[in-house]
C-alpha cells in the first residue's frame, strides 16, 4: 500500500472467523494451532480490534498475512500481487518507534497526536515506547499521518530496517546534544557556586 491512502477499520475477529470458515478450520483446530483453550476462540472472534503483536502471532500461526486486510478502498491492486501480499509473512517491528519517526518527519507534535486521538499526552508518550498497539488505534493514526503502518509489517523489510537504524541514530544524537547542554549548564552553575566559596 502507498502513503496517502485512507485505511479502513477492520473487525479483526470477524476477518479471522471468515478465514477459518473459508479454509474449513474449526474452532477446535484453530485452538489447537494457537495452543489456546477452545473457549478463548469465541472471545477472539468477538474482538473488533487486537494488539498488533497478537495479530502477528495469528498471522504466523496460520501462514496468512492478516495485516493486509487493512487495505484502503482507494487502493487498486491486481489479483496476483494481492495474493503475494496475503501470503507474505509479516515481521516484527517496533511500532512505537515507527510512529515517532513519522511524527518527526511531518513535524507533528505528540500533543497534536494526543488531541486527535482524544487522549492526554502521557498516553502518547507511553504508546511510543511500546512495541505493539491496538489495531483500531493504528488505523486512526495511519489516516492522520497519511501512512499505512500495517504495510510496514510486511513490505520493504530492508527499508524498514534502514529507517529503524536512522531513527535510533537520531535518538542517540539528540541524547548526546542533551548531555552536552547539561554539561555546559553544570559548568556554569559550578562557576557561580565558586563565587560563594
Amino acid at each position: 500500500m502507498i502513503e496517502g491512502d485512507i485505511l479502513k477499520q477492520v473487525h479483526v475477529g470477524e476477518a479471522l472467523r471468515l478465514w477459518c470458515k473459508k479454509n474449513n478450520l474449526t474452532r477446535q483446530k484453530l485452538a489447537d494451532k494457537m495452543k489456546l483453550p477452545k473457549s478463548n476462540i469465541d472471545r477472539i472472534f468477538a474482538k473488533s480490534s487486537i494488539d498488533t503483536n497478537k495479530l502477528l502471532d495469528i498471522s504466523h500461526c496460520l501462514d496468512y498475512n492478516f495485516f493486509a486486510a487493512f487495505w484502503g478502498q482507494q487502493y487498486i491492486i491486481d489479483a496476483e500481487t494481492e495474493m503475494d501480499y496475503l501470503m507474505t509473512t509479516p515481521s516484527f517491528i517496533h511500532i512505537g518507534h515507527r510512529i515517532e519517526m513519522h511524527l518527526r518527519e511531518k513535524k507533528i507534535t505528540q500533543n497534536q497526536l494526543a488531541a486527535h486521538l482524544g487522549v492526554q499526552h502521557p498516553v502518547i508518550s507511553k504508546m511510543l515506547r511500546k512495541t505493539s498497539i491496538d489495531s483500531g488505534r493504528l488505523v486512526i493514526i495511519s489516516n492522520y499521518l497519511e501512512h499505512d503502518f500495517f504495510s510496514d509489517f510486511y513490505m520493504n523489510i530492508l527499508s524498514n530496517m534502514g529507517d529503524e537504524k536512522l531513527f535510533l541514530q537520531n535518538k542517540i544524537n539528540d541524547l548526546e546534544k542533551t548531555v552536552e547542554l547539561l554539561q555546559q549548564e553544570n559548568t556554569m552553575l559550578k562557576q557561580k557556586l565558586a563565587k560563594y566559596e
